[in-house]
């Protein structure tokens, strides 16, 4: 049996200040985590029974370039307590209390974007959430690793929260024909506000009164899931930790919409 190396033993022996966070092997990379669940779920779990509510999705939070999970200490526990759901953190490969890899396979480069996709997916796995639908939650570039998961992970994917988001045009999947206007971001509002009024097409049908749950089902399941952009003021990059308050708020009204 291998002893553990060097490095993964000085980052055990300093992250042990903080007893919440937890380290699991994904991917043969030791990898820092913690998870808040929701308040009364606590106490179920004191009586020895079970707290997890199968039809619940599961909450991943994904920070930026240069931070770690510690970045969400603020939104943790009151979003899990709002949603009930379970609220995932993690330090991404090469950044906070997770291990950084010296060498690996040829084409398996752990620090790049494609493989921090496939990475956050075999996290939850491990940890026993690979069952559930996941709302995403990214931060600046943490939002980019949102959005391609979305991208090749569809059926995964419950909703997407991007906060001070950096996107490339291959972080949002195959370019349109109008990829020059819709690619700004005045271009993308109009296409969502555009859309939103007018679709479905009122034309094409002989009278809408006819169609059963005209107006609850089918019109809005035609304008497809809620689209939302918000502005923060008086903030910076990065509004979890700079305006706390209000990104929980922002989030549990979003969700709560959603019938989380």
């Amino acid at each position: 049996m291998s002893l553990p190396s060097i490095q993964r033993v000085f980052l055990q022996s300093v992250a042990e200040s903080d007893p919440e966070g937890h380290f699991v092997d994904v991917e043969n990379i030791q990898t820092y985590y913690k998870i808040a669940i929701p308040q009364y779920h606590q106490t179920l779990l004191q009586n020895q029974q079970f707290s997890d509510e199968p039809h619940k999705p599961v909450v991943l939070c994904l920070h930026h370039f240069l931070g770690n999970q510690y970045t969400w200490r603020l939104q943790m526990q009151p979003l899990a307590n709002a949603t009930g759901c379970h609220v995932i953190s993690y330090d991404r490969v090469g950044f906070g209390f997770t291990e950084r890899p010296i060498q690996w396979e040829e084409g398996k480069n752990p620090y790049t974007q494609i493989a921090a996709v496939d990475f956050a997916v075999q996290l939850l796995i491990k940890l026993g959430y690979g069952a559930k639908k996941v709302i995403l939650i990214g931060s600046s570039a943490g939002s980019a690793i949102s959005c391609s998961i979305a991208i090749k992970y569809p059926h995964l994917v419950h909703s997407l929260i991007l906060i001070g988001s950096t996107l490339r045009s291959e972080d949002q999947g195959p370019p349109p024909v109008a990829c020059h206007i819709l690619g700004s971001a005045p271009g993308r509002l109009f296409l969502k506000a555009a859309l939103y009024q007018y679709l479905p097409l009122m034309r094409i049908y002989h009278n809408v009164d006819a169609i059963p749950g005209w107006e609850t089902v089918v019109k809005p399941s035609y304008r497809n899931a809620i689209l939302e952009y918000r502005i923060i003021e008086n903030c910076g990059h990065l509004p979890q930790d700079e305006k706390p308050q209000e990104v929980i708020d922002l989030v549990v009204d979003f969700l709560g919409r959603l019938d989380v």
